[in-house]
């Protein structure tokens, strides 16, 4: 019924001697049986049955008339049309020989092909659910992603990196990821978010040798790409080219504690 290698792959899942034992010489509401075999979580074969009208007390003529629908009419319908067979069989009985072969087959084979076709529709329902979940979740970011977001960049970094700024301060890019490369910790957010953090600082001059820990917050008018990230090779890459970032705050930390919510390298 089908090749060895599509055996083996549904095999490495599923016992297909398992699930047989346990519809062999059923008449009624199999694939429905099959599909809650294969698929263990009672939701989503519950979705998947009702996606393709699989009923619990159908017969097996209409369980192989959804698989034939869904799966087999997807490989005959290029054929007929190929050969032309549409335009002959204007009573559609190539059709009805499709759909009847099923019931020639012995009763294993009857079975066996119910399994594959139940396996194909489960992966055919969850691939296309998966790709609708990631279309869904990049229409969610995307408006985020185009929108300019003012951004906070707050890095705890040694007095050695910070010796020759100040508050108020405009300094570029190339000097912005300097700063990140020298920074043990870091966080971005938004600036409203850093607005309402209390980053305690003293003001104390700056000894460009000097190892004591300092606080800086650089903010940017459009830093929405690295906001959240995780690591300072996100967060350099990311930002806007030909950007410059202003000193919002800049002094020697009263209590590293503070840092507990930033990313450690």
């Amino acid at each position: 019924m089908a090749n060895d290698r599509f055996q083996s792959l549904i095999n490495e899942r599923f016992d297909i001697n398992k699930i047989y034992s346990q519809i062999k010489s059923e008449k009624r509401g199999v694939l429905y049986k099959v599909i809650n075999l294969l698929e263990k979580d009672e939701v989503k074969a519950k979705k998947v049955c009702e996606c393709f009208g699989i009923e619990t007390n159908s017969y097996l003529e209409n369980d192989f008339s959804i698989i034939y629908d869904n799966i087999v009419k997807k490989f005959f319908d290029p054929v007929r049309k190929s050969f032309l067979i549409d335009k002959i069989d204007i009573w559609g009985l190539s059709t009805w020989l499709e759909k009847s072969i099923f019931t020639k087959l012995e009763e294993k084979t009857q079975m066996e092909f119910l399994i594959f076709a139940a396996f194909i529709l489960l992966s055919g329902f969850a691939l296309v659910k998966s790709k609708s979940l990631s279309q869904d979740q990049q229409q969610n970011i995307s408006p985020e992603k185009g929108r300019a977001i003012p951004t906070a960049i707050c890095l705890a970094v040694p007095a050695s990196a910070v010796y020759d700024l100040t508050e108020g301060k405009l300094i570029n890019r190339e000097r912005i990821i300097q700063l990140i490369e020298s920074a043990p910790e870091f966080l971005c957010i938004r600036k409203e978010e850093a607005d309402e953090k209390i980053i305690e600082t003293i003001v104390q001059e700056i000894s460009p040798d000097s190892q004591l820990k300092f606080y800086i917050r650089i903010d940017i008018t459009n830093g929405q790409d690295i906001i959240g990230a995780e690591t300072k090779y996100v967060i350099k890459r990311d930002i806007p080219k030909n950007k410059e970032g202003q000193i919002i705050q800049l002094g020697r930390l009263r209590d590293a504690s503070v840092l507990k919510s930033f990313n450690r390298i």
